[in-house]
């Protein structure tokens, strides 16, 4: 967390930190546009959703952090594209772990539509797994 806290500029950390309750908004998306280029970002946020999951086997907290996730991604990029997609299929596992078969078999749907946009009739031979998983959640 240090090492990314340390890789915003100082311009921006003064932005955050000076702002009042009226930038909020401005400064907030700055931050995440800076910090979605930021491989270490994401891997943070993994490890995030990972902890709620594994303290307490918390997976309803980690749905809860994967679905906040998702809705900065989509402000970020747009509803369709690919990183929405694969943030779906982690969705999916949580899902899946918590017994909601409902909810995973609607996030698989928006991931297969999202990469079917992507890879065309290619799916299934580029990303075998979302076979299995399609498998899993008609169970």
């Amino acid at each position: 967390m240090e090492r990314l806290k340390s890789a915003v500029p100082a311009e921006l950390r003064r932005a955050v930190g000076e702002g009042t309750a009226g930038d909020l908004p401005c400064t907030t998306s700055r931050l995440l546009a800076f910090l979605d280029g930021l491989p270490l970002f994401h891997q943070v946020e993994d490890t995030i959703a990972e902890a709620f999951a594994k303290v307490g086997g918390d997976q309803e907290q980690a749905r809860k952090h994967w679905e906040a996730s998702i809705k900065i991604l989509e402000k970020l990029y747009h509803p369709n594209h690919i990183i929405i997609a694969h943030e779906l299929i982690k969705l999916v596992s949580i899902d899946l772990s918590l017994g909601d078969g409902a909810s995973a078999a609607a996030a698989l749907a928006r991931a297969e539509a999202i990469f079917l946009l992507y890879y065309g009739p290619d799916v299934k031979r580029i990303l075998p797994y979302v076979d299995v998983l399609r498998r899993t959640v008609t169970k």
